[in-house]
């Protein structure tokens, strides 16, 4: 029986090696199921941006449509003009290309988020705005958030975990100096030659190996171990200033879409309020084609900048949640 002494220290630091490695392949897969939740998100909510935006786009065609109507009825009783008519008319033929644009756009978004969460090309799916009305404020300051992300992110754990594994590599190509010292013990028994020869011999003892010729090639080895060492720390260090950036970017994103949702809402109001005073000037022939298309031009443009500030900050809700490491809960 031989039993290795010294080559314990160096098998347990191979052994530290891989389980360090160990570590960093589960934090890429946790790297990975982030980025596949993130994705996710972000397309269900590109889908319901893309249909609100539909929306509004059909409902102008709608709103175009009945001044129209009410612009030939006028035209009849020679209160407008036959330019009149053309103009609400070639605005209506407009608004129907947006539509038709906005409409190929969320089949686009649907198709998109079909293969991102795994299903076949071509197969449908449908979404559901469950988002509330009024987003919530960001749950976390900016130093919390950096703070947050140099915790949980997997990429740091991975990172962090290679330089560990690296450092342990190190240590066993450093122990490859020392000499090999072996325990031995042997047992025989022999049957058929007594009294000449004992019919049982035990012999104990220690064995040593000592290659210092191998120490210029162990040299070399423990030098390239120490550069992977030192590359894998500077990975590390860079990596923790690009995270501290990324959520820091991020969350400057979510606070500036937060604070753009008062401004948009006023927006809306004020548009909604204007095009009402316009439309019932023009039902009853006191406003011109031009007043109520740029009261109608405004108000979409209100109805569609009020949306995308909506779901653009669940955007970015998103986006910070996947830069700290967290799962993606855009309504929280």
């Amino acid at each position: 029986v031989t039993q290795p002494l010294t080559g314990f220290a160096y098998l347990s630091e191979l052994v530290g090696a891989a389980t360090h490695d160990t570590a960093a392949a589960a934090a890429e897969y946790d790297r990975a199921r982030l980025d596949a939740a993130y994705s996710t998100a972000d397309a269900y909510v590109r889908a319901l941006e893309a249909h609100a935006s539909a929306e509004v786009s059909a409902r102008l065609v709608s709103d175009i449509d009945a001044d129209l109507q009410n612009a030939q009825k006028l035209r009849e009783a020679d209160t407008l003009t036959n330019v009149d008519v053309l103009r609400l008319q070639s605005a209506k033929a407009a608004a129907d290309q947006s539509a038709v644009r906005a409409d190929t756009q969320v089949q686009q978004a649907l198709a998109g988020l079909v293969v991102q969460i795994g299903l076949h090309d071509g197969e449908q799916v449908d979404v559901a705005d469950d988002l509330p009305p009024a987003p919530p404020a960001m749950a976390l300051s900016i130093d919390q958030a950096i703070a947050r992300g140099i915790q949980a992110r997997p990429e740091l754990r991975s990172a962090h975990e290679r330089v560990a594994a690296a450092d342990d590599v190190v240590t066993s190509k450093k122990e490859l100096y020392l000499p090999n010292i072996s325990a031995n013990a042997t047992w025989i028994h022999t049957t058929g030659l007594e009294p000449f020869q004992p019919a049982n011999e035990e012999y104990v003892g220690l064995s040593l190996q000592w290659k210092v010729w191998d120490w210029g090639t162990i040299y070399g080895e423990v030098k390239e171990a120490q550069a992977n060492e030192k590359r894998a720390q500077l990975a590390a260090g860079t990596l923790a200033d690009h995270v501290r950036l990324d959520v820091r970017q991020h969350w400057l994103d979510a606070k500036a879409g937060f604070d753009n949702l008062a401004s948009a809402k006023t927006q809306l109001q004020s548009a909604e309020e204007a095009y009402r005073l316009q439309h019932v000037k023009f039902e009853n022939g006191a406003a011109t084609t031009t007043d109520v298309l740029d009261a109608e031009t405004d108000v979409a443009r209100a109805r569609l900048q009020s949306s995308l500030a909506r779901y653009d900050y669940y955007l970015s809700l998103v986006a910070l949640a996947r830069s700290v490491g967290d799962l993606p809960s855009v309504g929280h």
